[in-house]
């Protein structure tokens, strides 16, 4: 299930979802780094938001999974760490 993403209808200026970019979901709640890769369909926990953000759990395909979601700033920093390893390699 593809994420549902907050709109606003007359906000202020200054908001966090039009002007900011938020990508905030109105099914899971997930946000941010908070966001699975796909929608479960429910509302996440505290712990489920926790362990998404920490790079250890997703949802796709329907299941959760051990695995990062590429919301993740764990993600990110996996991938960039690999980078890093490859072009220090090419460079020795």
């Amino acid at each position: 299930m593809d994420h549902q993403y907050a709109t606003c209808d007359g906000c202020e200026r200054g908001c966090a979802l039009c002007e900011g970019g938020l990508a905030l979901c109105t099914v899971c709640g997930g946000s941010e780094g908070t966001l699975t890769s796909e929608c479960s369909g429910q509302r996440l926990t505290g712990e489920e938001e926790d362990a998404v953000y920490a790079g250890t759990l997703d949802y796709r395909q329907d299941v959760w999974m051990n695995a990062s979601s590429m919301h993740s700033p764990a993600h990110y920093r996996a991938v960039q760490q690999r980078v890093d390893r490859d072009l220090t390699h090419r460079a020795e």
